[in-house]
């Protein structure tokens, strides 16, 4: 792979976590990235880090959307426990939207 080349693989990554979180506004900072070679392989490979941001209101959303989700998983279930104890996380996360 070619260091020109890593930006498309970080672009994918990004929005592989994003579309599987469902997060939006993920904003990618910087790109960190080394080559490593191994002595077993001929073949380079890249270790990347990427940092990023997101605004606090869509973190929030997710976190929102992540405890409905599982609010419904518990419902469909029939874990009646688990639901009231995810319907009470949603519940303070959505008093934390509106303050």
């Amino acid at each position: 792979m070619a260091p020109d080349s890593i930006g498309k693989w970080v672009g994918d990554g990004i929005a592989f976590v994003a579309d599987s979180l469902y997060i939006s506004g993920i904003q990618q900072k910087e790109v960190y990235y080394e080559k490593v070679k191994y002595n077993t392989q001929y073949k380079p490979h890249y270790n990347i880090w990427i940092l990023c941001s997101i605004s606090a209101d869509e973190y929030l959303k997710a976190k929102i959307d992540a405890a409905q989700r599982l609010v419904n998983k518990y419902q469909q279930e029939k874990n009646e426990e688990a639901r009231q104890k995810a319907e009470e996380l949603l519940d303070r996360l959505r008093q934390d939207e509106s303050i």
